[in-house]
């Protein structure tokens, strides 16, 4: 069945009552999670665990005692096809939340199919749409990171370098992605983009009269 709003679920799988139930893709309140998972051996682990994201909840009181959200997680983005997956280690990368506009920058994927891959990711609650436009969130911080550590070390930094460029292309007078420029360039080991970043975002502190900000700056920078 598909996933868009709704989570089909066997109820002798789960040991929960009869019937189809949905589940709303948004984060539940911990007593509205334990409402789904009432009946799961370990409750407290599960609401815990799920963060009140309800389809983590209901696939953790699924999984055996000895399950963890890490493991259901991993089992969840094995399911991804290529063309998501791609789009998802991307989204990974730039971080907790990213923007539309600079994921097709730096990957470079034709529009149609990287909207596509990100339609599927939602249907499959893994990002939601931020109340920022066309920004995207995780669900869960633990899908990001799975996602971010199965990326390879080689694969890493060259993803990192083009983000970095792709931030660079931006028309950004007030230098506020120079803090994200500098971040990704340095783990790229672009050095001199990472200095002349990092420049660029101590004097915006500075601007700005944020001093500690500044100082951290100068430290990441040196």
């Amino acid at each position: 069945a598909g996933r868009a709003g709704a989570l089909e679920y066997r109820p002798s799988a789960y040991g929960l009552r009869r019937g189809v139930r949905e589940v709303p893709g948004c984060p539940l309140l911990g007593e509205e999670t334990e409402g789904h998972v009432d009946a799961a051996p370990d409750r407290d682990r599960v609401v815990v665990e799920s963060g009140g994201n309800p389809l983590f909840a209901l696939e953790l009181a699924r999984a055996e005692s000895a399950g963890t959200l890490t493991q259901v997680i991993a089992g969840r983005l094995a399911q991804l096809d290529g063309r998501a997956r791609d789009v998802f280690a991307w989204a990974a990368a730039i971080g907790h939340r990213f923007d539309a506009d600079i994921l097709g920058r730096a990957s470079e994927m034709p529009a149609g199919e990287m909207l596509s891959a990100l339609a599927k990711l939602e249907r499959s609650a893994i990002i939601r749409a931020s109340e920022r436009g066309g920004s995207y969130d995780f669900t869960h911080d633990l899908i990001r990171d799975g996602a971010y550590q199965a990326i390879s070390g080689p694969r890493r930094l060259l993803v990192h370098r083009h983000i970095a460029r792709a931030l660079q292309s931006v028309h950004d007078p007030e230098s506020s992605l120079a803090g994200d420029i500098m971040r990704h360039a340095s783990i790229a080991g672009d050095h001199p983009l990472a200095v002349l970043s990092a420049i660029e975002a101590g004097r915006r502190c500075l601007r700005l009269f944020s001093y500690p900000a500044a100082q951290t700056v100068v430290r990441l920078g040196a």
